[in-house]
């Protein structure tokens, strides 16, 4: 038995301003293969065009390398290897004697620096649709990204993200955001959104301060007030004017003046 199969249809090349056009999606990889395949072709063959692949390819790398610090300060940091890196193509490149001396323990110290945590291994994950870590955005289909003191988390509408580690966990549904005062404390500013505590937390708002000690705590807040109900166990929020007890199925309301 034969079959008959179509010949493969051969795609028109691609000119520079296709090319570069098709960069971001190498990076993403959202390429198909014969785009794939046609990109590759031209950046053979084309001098201008490979050199824009490499800068940006050298900018890439640069923000995978620095992780958490922003687009921005990581372009500036590829701007600035590119700059040594063609200084050094014009002269010696034998260091001195002193700097081979300093660079192993200045590496080992940075290395040290970098895995040493500011806090606890509290985590963040998006369950569904994406959130802002910092200036990085973050699907769910990422692994867990650990939290450190002062990270900014911020969702999307249709967003379902989890805060969490072995005893608590943090679920932030729909567009809102927070800032993470303390991940071992589990200790969280909370700005607009849907929030769901389990375990033990705190949490500042505008109108008080709120500490789960155990228990489900559900918290819908606003930008000009909020509400809080009790779901099980024990709560309390301080506000300037006292202390009150949560008492479970009771929701309490939050605004200018309470």
């Amino acid at each position: 038995m034969f079959s008959l199969r179509p010949a493969p249809r051969s795609a028109a090349p691609l000119d520079c301003s296709q090319a570069l056009a098709a960069l971001p999606g190498l990076w993403s990889g959202a390429l198909e293969l014969e785009d794939l395949r046609r990109l590759r072709a031209h950046l053979n063959g084309c001098a201008e065009c490979r050199a824009q692949y490499v800068r940006e390819s050298q900018t890439a790398s640069a923000i995978a390398r620095d992780g958490r610090v922003g687009r921005a300060e990581a372009l500036r940091l590829a701007r600035r290897r590119q700059l040594v890196s063609l200084a050094r193509a014009g002269r010696d490149p034998k260091p001195r004697l002193w700097v081979r001396t300093l660079v192993l323990p200045a590496f080992l110290i940075v290395l040290l620096a970098r895995q040493t945590p500011r806090e606890s291994f509290a985590q963040v994950e998006a369950q569904l649709g994406q959130y802002r870590l910092g200036e990085r955005a973050l699907f769910s289909g990422h692994r867990p990204q650990r939290l450190l003191r002062g990270d900014q988390v911020l969702t999307e509408e249709t967003a379902r993200v989890r805060l969490f580690d072995e005893s608590g966990e943090l679920t932030l549904s729909g567009a809102g955001g927070l800032v993470v005062e303390s991940p071992a404390q589990r200790r969280y500013l909370l700005g607009a959104g849907k929030f769901e505590a389990r375990g033990a937390h705190s949490f500042t708002t505008p109108w008080g301060v709120l500490e789960l000690a155990s228990g489900v705590l559900e918290l819908d807040m606003g930008a000009s007030g909020g509400r809080v109900e009790l779901r099980e166990g024990a709560a309390e929020l301080t506000r300037a004017h006292g202390v009150c007890l949560l008492v479970p199925g009771e929701p309490v309301t939050l605004g200018a003046g309470l």
